[in-house]
């Protein structure tokens, strides 16, 4: 297995990509902090279903949205002996088209993160299938070029990967990074990584039987070799 300095950040467009994209991998890294981007902010009724909440994952109407995602989330972590962080950006589902975060302000955030935590690795995700995944990595490939000290890495999104995959379009974006394929996931823990998503109810009520199934198939990522932009 590649050689990864520790304290680890892997970034998590959402509460349970991270697990579906990387479940495989996080109880390998030790010192793992799993970092959500899109998990709430400031101005939002959180007990009021909308999309994706109200419609396929079935929760209630009443209860917080984001206290029961972070309750799966800290179970789920657990279970793969990482912990949660969690930035204030709200998802899309939430958001006015308008009021879209830029990379830069997202990467500013993941930055700021870094320096706190004492991060050395970062793991972030190529950005298939959804716009916020999008975002995430824009704003984590932004974030690269100014820390380029550190060592990074590249995940594919999962299930999105199996489904529509973009990923030489994700790839080329980060091609002054020179991404390179490498085994991370050289020691599977299928029973570790199914249970963990056991923990994540309405998200999997929401994906169905088929993404989920498709979400334990290969992992995959990429080294990144960022250089320093000579900005900050």
């Amino acid at each position: 297995m590649v050689t990864i300095p520790q304290p680890v950040l892997v970034l998590s467009p959402h509460m349970d990509d991270a697990v579906l994209s990387c479940g495989e991998l996080i109880p390998q890294l030790g010192d793992c902090v799993v970092m959500t981007v899109f998990a709430g902010g400031e101005g939002v009724d959180w007990t009021i279903r909308r999309g994706w909440d109200a419609v396929d994952c079935g929760i209630p109407v009443g209860i917080n949205v984001v206290e029961l995602r972070i309750a799966e989330d800290n179970d789920a972590l657990s279970r793969l002996d990482a912990s949660g962080h969690r930035l204030d950006f709200l998802d899309a589902q939430y958001r006015r088209p308008q009021s879209e975060p830029a990379p830069h302000v997202i990467g500013e955030k993941i930055r700021g993160a870094l320096r706190r935590l004492g991060t050395q690795t970062v793991i972030l995700p190529l950005g298939l299938g959804h716009r916020d995944h999008e975002l995430t990595a824009a704003g984590a490939a932004w974030a690269a070029r100014r820390s380029s000290e550190l060592a990074w890495f590249a995940y594919k999104d999962l299930p999105y990967a199996y489904e529509e995959p973009n990923i030489e379009a994700a790839l080329e974006k980060l091609s002054d990074m020179a991404p390179a394929p490498v085994g991370l996931d050289a020691e599977p823990r299928s029973s570790d990584k199914a249970a963990a998503l056991d923990c994540y109810p309405t998200q999997m009520r929401g994906l169905g039987a088929e993404r989920r199934e498709k979400a334990m198939l290969a992992e995959g990522y990429w080294s990144l070799s960022p250089r320093s932009t000579g900005r900050s």
